[in-house]
């Protein structure tokens, strides 16, 4: 072979290398793009069932002097009769799953309702308290960068009773 012949073949090979790479970093970038896309709309989704609970009252008996007045935590859900989306208080939200499809991404939106401590609002109780924690997590399995593929956003319900 001559030189010439030599210096094509090294060339083609270095272009060949260098698009190789090109390709292999938009290959990344879009995967980066795509994943950034998903997890804003599941924060989208958690956010948005996050105020829709907090557009309900806090217990089915809004006139509660005391918390032994609240649901039982056993009983914690919706009333009899009553389903999604016609809730009408926060608990009704326990154990409340949905899934959805958006841009042909499929995501599962499940929803808890505990009650926790006046004090230490981290602390589960089994007992009615002024508080309770709303738990909303949305998985899809293109959360790969998130623990279990699960986005999990929490807010604090809290009854408060103005007195006249």
């Amino acid at each position: 072979m001559n030189t010439q012949t030599m210096l094509v073949l090294g060339a083609l090979a270095l272009i060949g290398t260098i698009t190789l790479m090109v390709n292999n970093t938009l290959l990344e970038t879009t995967s980066k793009v795509t994943e950034a896309n998903v997890t804003l709309t599941a924060l989208s989704l958690a956010e948005g069932m996050i105020s829709e609970v907090m557009l309900r009252r806090y217990d089915e008996n809004p006139n509660a002097t005391s918390t032994s007045q609240f649901v039982a935590n056993a009983s914690l859900g919706p009333d009899a009769g009553e389903s999604y989306p016609d809730y009408d208080d926060v608990d009704d939200y326990r154990n409340l799953t949905r899934s959805t499809i958006i841009n042909g991404v499929n995501f599962s939106i499940t929803v808890n309702v505990n009650y926790v401590s006046d004090t230490d609002l981290s602390t589960i109780q089994t007992s009615q308290t002024y508080n309770k924690l709303v738990t909303v997590r949305v998985q899809s399995i293109y959360l790969r960068s998130l623990a279990n593929n699960t986005l999990t956003l929490s807010y604090i319900a809290s009854y408060v009773r103005l007195f006249q």
